[in-house]
């Protein structure tokens, strides 16, 4: 071989062997790419709304097509006025209720609406601890001791329990009168027996039956009072049925039952009857004198005294669901922006809390007017189309009774004068059925001038500001009947097309915000975004355009997050 044919081959070789170098390179890269793909997920997914400036308010149907009458489980009916195919006006009278069930109907709707109020004076409680835990942010590098709460040992099971309560010479304390009566030690299933509930009304007398737990502690207690069993012909009366102790020290009923008296929650009351309180030393007992152990956190001159200690067990709901000035173990376990989305869902929660109080506070007037005027009376001009042959043949929620009109269905609300330049003529509000759950939309087509006084519907708002009544007409078919209950609700965000997402799939470069979305080929590519308010503690960011629900993009701090990067399937995971 020449020596020109060798220098030829030796390049031949060269460039043989480069170009395996480069196809190794381009598989190993592609490979790579493929193994370490991206995950995105559904803006969707990810969207919420601003509930602070969402416009809320209370509302009922003036006006509708249809009247409906639906019997909850204690309402019996004594007599009806109408057959079906009847046509009435305002005002004939349908049907007329059965007076004995009514009034313990009364007694029941007072309890559930002292529930519902218990329930949001307890979530408030958890509000104000959540508010004052500190976040992680402000950890101390090296604390100075491991806190180590001494918890007292539970009293234990009362000896005195009534497993029955038949005679009121079996009460532990008091004389029956109003300011002291009666006191039972009893547990959850204690049975009243019918003739004790006879002899409170014959001595036209007041009792209060004590439910201890497991621990020794008092969850609740019934209050009966001969007024409250006036009318009612009293059967035997299990205490706890139908009653379960929630997590947080509340009382909750479920389902239909049978109860007497106005339940009263742990730490509102003082009987006793079981004697578990701790005794106070007489001023004649001589103390006993015992070695203390000094801790090393007072030597700098820290009160450690046990005055804070014994109130925190005092009452039951602290021990149950303890202050955070009490117990602040769960300092520093959160960071700010967890902190700040806990306090708003539980902000969330007591709004969805009030707006039981408010239902429950109408079921008990309506209640109370079915008891001074017994009488269901026709609301619009109709025809009655349906009439029930039994009560006990009904489902759930059917109707017993149905007048059929004519005419459009309206909705009237009331907005707070702090808010009245939000909503004007034409706008479109949700409106959602306190009954049935049905939401429908309704356009606002007249709002008055003339302010209303504050009162229950208007529950939860300034009571200084003025409100002023506004109508809406429901634009499509609806099973809303006069005198249903409704949630109104209206945002402009929510016309406007602005939405919020976590301020953690969002990045900030040149003065600009970004989010990593997928591409159509499926790979992430850099998107520019036009962006709003930043909220709940720097938890939300407003997305104003840039990015629509139905993109996917992905959490942007991951390692092989780059421009160009595969993608796959939707995630779940919110970051």
């Amino acid at each position: 071989m020449t020596k020109v044919k060798k220098i030829i081959a030796v390049a031949v070789s060269l460039t043989l062997i480069t170009g395996g170098a480069v196809g190794g390179t381009v598989y190993y890269r592609k490979s790579q790419a493929e193994k370490h793909r991206v995950d995105v997920i559904s803006v969707s997914n990810l969207m919420q709304q601003n509930w602070a400036d969402e416009l809320y308010m209370d509302g009922i149907v003036v006006a509708s097509n249809s009247q409906s009458i639906v019997l909850s489980s204690d309402q019996l009916v004594e007599k009806v006025f109408v057959n079906e195919g009847d046509a009435v006006t305002v005002g004939t009278p349908l049907l007329r209720y059965d007076m004995t069930a009514v009034a313990l109907d009364v007694a029941q709707k007072k309890t559930s609406l002292a529930l519902a109020e218990d329930n949001v004076r307890q979530a408030k409680k958890e509000l104000d601890r959540l508010k004052s835990l500190r976040p992680s942010e402000e950890a101390p590098s090296v604390p100075d001791y491991p806190f180590e709460p001494d918890f007292p040992e539970d009293p234990g099971v009362p000896d005195n329990i009534l497993s029955e309560v038949t005679d009121i010479n079996q009460a532990a304390e008091g004389n029956g009168m109003p300011g002291d009566p009666y006191q039972f030690a009893c547990k959850g299933t204690t049975i009243v027996r019918k003739s004790l509930l006879e002899q409170l009304i014959a001595t036209n007398t007041s009792a209060v039956f004590v439910v201890y737990d497991e621990t020794g502690y008092a969850p609740y207690a019934w209050l009966v009072s001969s007024g409250s069993l006036s009318g009612i012909n009293p059967e035997d009366w299990v205490l706890g049925e139908r009653i379960t102790l929630t997590e947080d020290g509340g009382v909750q009923i479920s389902g239909g039952g049978v109860w007497y008296g106005i339940i009263q929650v742990g730490g509102s009351f003082d009987y006793d009857p079981a004697g578990t309180g701790e005794e106070e030393p007489s001023e004649t007992d001589e103390p006993t004198e015992e070695p203390t152990e000094i801790p090393s956190d007072a030597a700098d001159g820290t009160d450690t005294g046990t005055e804070t200690q014994t109130d925190v067990f005092i009452q039951p709901v602290s021990y149950i669901v303890p202050l955070a000035s009490n117990n602040d173990s769960e300092n520093y376990m959160y960071s700010r922006s967890e902190l700040q989305y806990k306090i708003s869902q539980q902000e969330t929660e007591i709004r969805s809390m009030e707006i039981a109080v408010k239902q429950a506070q109408i079921e008990y007037d309506s209640a109370l007017e079915k008891q001074h005027n017994p009488e269901e009376t026709a609301k619009i001009d109709g025809v009655v189309t349906k009439l029930a042959e039994s009560a006990e043949e009904l489902e759930i929620g059917e109707s017993y009774l149905v007048v059929q009109g004519e005419g459009d269905v309206l909705i009237e609300g009331s907005v707070s004068e702090t808010n009245l330049d939000k909503i004007t003529k034409g706008s479109i509000v949700n409106v959602n059925s306190w009954e049935t759950g049905e939401v429908v939309s309704a356009r606002v087509t007249e709002i008055f001038t003339t302010p209303t006084s504050y009162n229950y519907q208007n529950y939860g708002q300034n009571p200084n500001n003025s409100l002023y009544p506004f109508r809406a007409a429901v634009e499509e078919s609806s099973g809303l009947t006069v005198g249903n209950y409704v949630s109104i609700t209206f945002s402009n965000e929510a016309e406007n097309g602005n939405f919020y997402i976590p301020l953690s799939y969002v990045r900030q470069a040149d003065g600009q915000y970004y989010v990593m979305k997928a591409s159509e080929e499926g790979k992430l590519e850099k998107q520019i975004i036009h962006t709003g308010k930043i909220i709940d503690g720097g938890y939300l960011i407003e997305i104003i355009s840039g990015l629509s629900e139905s993109d996917k993009i992905c959490f942007p701090y991951g390692k092989y997050v780059t421009e160009g990067a595969l993608v796959k399937g939707n995630s779940n995971t919110i970051y």
